[in-house]
């Protein structure tokens, strides 16, 4: 603007009308003090509009003239500040693409997880549909993995995974890996070791969590180990300090590679008759859920062709008394009451049929009117619910239930989705689900998780079980 137009006027005449409030507030601090304040703010331009500049400014009198006011300067920031807003955008667009591809690539698993299970029942020892049956849920389970490391990664980075921290036995969360883990195993004619304390190793972290780490440790061993190989996993407590070790006879580090094994997207070089895929985003994982522990990892490799050593080490709880594990709770059914409400046929007559064999009435519905004159009839004691549907959302279907007279009871619903975000978690927590399991469920423990519930066990402590089954699918 020219001098004319300048002159006579304050700064503030200049100024976004919140931002020049934000200035006057500073000024009366800084009347009181010799301190400099800094600010971003919008200044007009002769154009209309404004610009983001960066203010820097100090209260100062003149001791000849006794003439006080600010002294500073300012400095153009728009385009950072443009440049950043765009960032911003762009991540919270990418956040919400993973979202929505993490729903659509679990919902199709579903029906082949489920259809597999139905498979394997009634298989009655057939060699070659129990052949089929292993490999629908060794694949299902690797394309589920990979979608939740990099789901959770992404969470990871951004700051926004949270950690559902209590004291539990390192033994069982090991054993829960193995579990995961040991259909690989058996595929590629694995000799695997397994060496545990018979004491408790108390420590205190995310059982789920944890399990991912171990999970993602074992099966990289796995990857990278010939068929007929050998695989170890020891815990044993040194000095107040649990450490696992995850040791493989395979492919080995290359010493070039071993500074960066746990960098993201950075995998060791293979030969392209050798090479393992992936993403490289699993051990990066590891390296920032231990993180998050106050845990640490570290590889260690004689070379290519000596195989490799992964060591983790958590700091053990001092003398706890923790509570036991809660019981395990077996039920064939007994005929109970459950309503499934999902909107994709595949899913939900696969659930059906599947829920069926284990004994449960089972009556399936796919949107909100139908759930609503099905539950009237067939008064359900368990719901599970899709959260995702189209027109109305889990959320609405289930408010709108529980107000009608027949779902007046004790009845419960868990939450089943292919959404697997923490902020998707905390709703349905809000809006009174008793679990959140992300898809695929794997249908033993959905068994396991009804009975529980339908026995009278409180689920909400359990935190979110989706991330859980998601990652560990034993066979």
């Amino acid at each position: 603007m020219t001098a004319k137009r300048l002159a006579g006027r304050k700064l503030i005449d200049f100024l976004d009308r919140d931002d020049g409030a934000v200035l006057l507030a500073a000024i009366g601090k800084l009347k009181q003090s010799d301190a400099r304040h800094t600010a971003e703010l919008r200044l007009d331009t002769r154009f209309g509009g404004t610009r983001w500049m960066k203010l820097i400014v100090m209260w100062r009198r003149d001791p000849i003239t006794g003439n006080e006011g600010l002294i500073g300067s300012m400095v153009d920031i728009h385009d950072q500040v443009s440049a950043k807003d765009e960032l911003e955008d762009a991540a919270r667009r990418k956040d919400e693409f993973l979202a929505m591809l993490g729903h659509e690539l679990r919902n199709p698993l579903v029906p082949i997880r489920n259809a597999a299970a139905v498979l394997h029942r009634v298989a009655n020892g057939n060699p070659q549909l129990t052949w089929v049956h292993d490999v629908l849920v060794r694949q299902v389970g690797h394309v589920t993995r990979l979608v939740d490391d990099l789901l959770d990664l992404s969470h990871v980075t951004q700051g926004t995974l949270h950690l559902r921290v209590e004291p539990l036995d390192l033994r069982f969360t090991l054993q829960r890996a193995v579990e995961a883990v040991e259909p690989l195993f058996l595929h590629k004619h694995h000799h695997f070791d397994c060496t545990l304390p018979e004491t408790p190793v108390w420590v205190e972290g995310d059982a789920i969590r944890l399990v991912q780490v171990f999970d993602n440790l074992l099966t990289n061993a796995a990857k990278y180990t010939d068929d007929g190989g050998t695989l170890s996993l020891k815990l044993f407590v040194e000095e107040g300090t649990a450490v696992v070790r995850v040791r493989d006879n395979g492919l080995g580090i290359l010493p070039a590679a071993l500074p960066r094994i746990f960098d993201l997207f950075v995998q060791d070089e293979r030969s392209l008759d050798r090479s393992q895929g992936g993403l490289g985003i699993g051990l990066a994982l590891v390296r920032s859920l231990l993180n998050m522990h106050g845990a640490t990892v570290v590889a260690r490799s004689e070379g290519a062709g000596q195989g490799a050593e992964f060591e983790v080490r958590l700091k053990c709880l001092p003398d706890k008394v923790v509570r036991d594990r809660p019981p395990t709770v077996e039920c064939d059914g007994a005929g109970e009451h459950v309503m499934i409400v999902e909107d994709d046929p595949d899913v939900g007559q696969s659930m059906a049929v599947l829920l069926r064999m284990y004994g449960y009435n089972t009556e399936l519905a796919n949107d909100l009117e139908s759930a609503l004159a099905l539950a009237r009839e067939f008064r359900p004691r368990a719901v599970l619910m899709d959260i995702g549907m189209p027109v109305h959302d889990g959320y609405e279907v289930a408010r709108r239930l529980r107000a009608i007279p027949e779902m007046a009871g004790a009845v419960i619903y868990i939450a089943v989705s292919g959404f697997g975000q923490s902020i998707d978690q905390a709703r349905t927590a809000e809006a009174g689900f008793a679990q959140y399991l992300v898809k695929p469920v794997d249908p033993d423990e959905l068994n396991r998780i009804l009975a529980s519930a339908l026995s009278g066990n409180d689920l909400s402590g359990k935190g979110a079980a989706g991330s859980d089954l998601a990652d560990d699918d034993p066979a």
